[in-house]
């Protein structure tokens, strides 16, 4: 038997190792409309009763300061999800509605319900559009084109903004709405303004290293470490801080 070896000329045969890259466009981040906002407010507003938050906030201020702090940042309730929850609408500096968080807490002590489970939802979810893209802003974001003197403030919660807002309306009050939204994308709005962040206890060094970064591409942002000396456990925030002061 004839062992036969057969030759190939790789000149005859094309290797073609290609790589194809296909550009993609960003999702385009989706938008409440501002008459979606007005519905849902007169909806709840025709109940005649506060929501929990609300509730809570008016134990420990007066009137005209929960009026005027909930007017600004734009807070209503909702019975979507649980009876009396509050409504946390993100609307970044073009005014336009980034999204609606819905949130329920406790009316006599102010702390999100989170047993059995963590009662956070969106409004996208509740009236049901599925192809909703939520692109996340800073809550209160809407307020940086009203004064361009005041030094920014962040805070993480939500609530936490509104409720330091009356206690300190010397700045403007931001939250994140979570720890890991303190980055870039959501920063952004704010590199040419000068910023103080007061990240939740336990949470300073994260926020610090963060800033550095940031600051490093153009920010002007300072870490305060004030909750870091306290000796409340890991999770307590400004506004606990200055009620217990």
């Amino acid at each position: 038997m004839n062992n036969e070896s057969k030759c190939f000329n790789t000149d005859e045969v094309s290797f073609v190792n290609e790589v194809k890259t296909i550009a993609t466009e960003p999702i385009k981040p989706s938008f409440h409309s501002h008459q979606l906002q007005d519905d849902l407010i007169r909806a709840y507003d025709s109940q005649k009763h506060d929501d929990n938050l609300t509730a809570y906030l008016l134990k420990n201020f007066s009137f005209d300061e929960v009026q005027k702090a909930t007017q600004y940042y734009y807070v209503t309730g909702t019975n979507y999800f649980w009876n009396n929850a509050t409504v946390f609408w993100q609307i970044d500096n073009k005014e336009q509605i980034r999204g609606a968080k819905i949130m329920l807490y406790n009316k006599h002590t102010g702390k999100r319900i989170k047993e059995p489970y963590n009662h956070i939802n969106w409004l996208h979810k509740a009236i049901k559009e599925p192809d909703f893209n939520l692109s996340q802003c800073l809550f209160g974001l809407h307020l940086i084109n009203e004064d361009y003197q005041k030094n920014i403030a962040i805070v993480e919660s939500e609530k936490t903004a509104i409720v330091m807002s009356i206690f300190l309306s010397d700045f403007i009050w931001l939250a994140t709405g979570s720890k890991s939204n303190f980055k870039f994308d959501t920063l952004e709005p704010l590199k040419k303004r000068n910023v103080i962040a007061f990240p939740d206890k336990g949470e300073y060094n994260n926020w610090l290293n963060k800033s550095i970064e940031l600051n490093g591409k153009g920010f002007k942002i300072a870490v305060s470490n004030l909750l870091e000396q306290t000796e409340f456990n890991n999770g307590f925030d400004l506004a606990d801080y200055f009620f217990k002061s």
